[in-house]
């Protein structure tokens, strides 16, 4: 919970000065805009690191070091299967990110309402 506040309370500042870096002015307009983008670059890296984490990009990158010399030679099946495969490599937690970016994107839908009423 403590970081999916602080990815919240981060994103929020990088909308504040993102709408000030753009619009010169801290308008609710700037604000729903800046907080869009924000919050769904971190809804994205939350969605990549849940799909990469499923196991759906390991048959490809297990294909490709199978398909592909390295160094000028050729891989047998062994050391292809002993490479780690790319859903381990993603080890970080994805509910904060994915928490902090449908809270951030909330407080836009808020301010969306607001602004059309």
């Amino acid at each position: 919970m403590k970081k999916s506040a602080f990815i919240f309370l981060g994103g929020l500042t990088v909308s504040v000065i993102g709408c000030f870096l753009y619009y010169r002015e801290l308008t609710l307009l700037g604000f729903i805009n800046s907080s869009f983008i924000v919050g769904g670059i971190l809804l994205f890296i939350s969605l990549f690191g849940t799909v990469a984490q499923s196991g759906f990009f390991d048959a490809a990158t297990y294909g490709m070091r199978r398909a592909f010399k390295i160094n000028g030679k050729e891989m047998d099946k062994d050391e292809a299967q002993s490479i780690r495969p790319f859903s381990e490599l993603v080890s970080f937690s994805v509910s904060p990110l994915l928490f902090a970016s449908l809270a951030l994107l909330g407080l836009m839908l808020i301010g969306l309402g607001i602004y059309y009423v």
